[in-house]
């Protein structure tokens, strides 16, 4: 069971988009997942202020510049054992306080290209908040190449700084890769 509200602002002009949102989620018998068994358990409550802001401005037509960040606090307030107050300041686990984006991208109809990176914050694995997981930086490019109708080629290119990071403790993620794919319509 949950409650939760948002109240926000949007802006749209000529070739620019921006929205700002404050929002509050309260989370009753909450359900994580968490070692040595990653068993789904209900752990009580948890109070989830934050706030959210995005921007799209397109440059020139067909090159757009965008970004985002989420300020995204959590307070475990009960879990199955033991009660918490706002001043004992426990984090729900794998919640980062700070979570970021930018991209910039290119479509002309035929060709896109494109270049995002990703900022996630430092967050805890477990309800103790005394394991941290570290945040990361993870930079991504794609380039599409419509050849006919019918035909498009892609090459991905999928963490570009070859950072070692995880998503959970212990789950490394994939090293610099890359992909090719082709769309062929018949």
């Amino acid at each position: 069971t949950g409650y939760s509200g948002d109240l926000g602002l949007s802006v749209v002009m000529d070739r620019l988009e921006a929205n700002l949102f404050a929002f509050v989620r309260y989370v009753l018998d909450g359900i994580v997942v968490e070692p040595p068994l990653y068993l789904p358990q209900n752990f009580g409550r948890v109070l989830y202020p934050g706030a959210e802001a995005d921007v799209s401005v397109e440059l020139i037509p067909g090159l757009h510049l965008s970004g985002s960040y989420t300020f995204l606090y959590s307070y475990i307030l009960q879990t199955t054992s033991t009660t918490y107050s706002f001043a004992d300041n426990k984090r729900a686990i794998y919640t980062p306080v700070h979570t970021a984006s930018a991209a910039v991208k290119y479509d002309n109809g035929r060709t896109r290209l494109g270049l995002d990176a990703q900022i996630v914050g430092e967050r805890f694995s477990d309800q103790a908040n005394s394991i941290r997981v570290d945040g990361y930086l993870v930079l991504n490019a794609e380039a599409r190449q419509r050849l006919s109708p019918n035909l498009t080629l892609t090459l991905a290119g999928k963490n570009l700084l070859n950072r070692v990071y995880q998503t959970w403790k212990d789950y490394v993620m994939p090293p610099l890769s890359f992909w090719v794919g082709a769309d062929l319509r018949l």
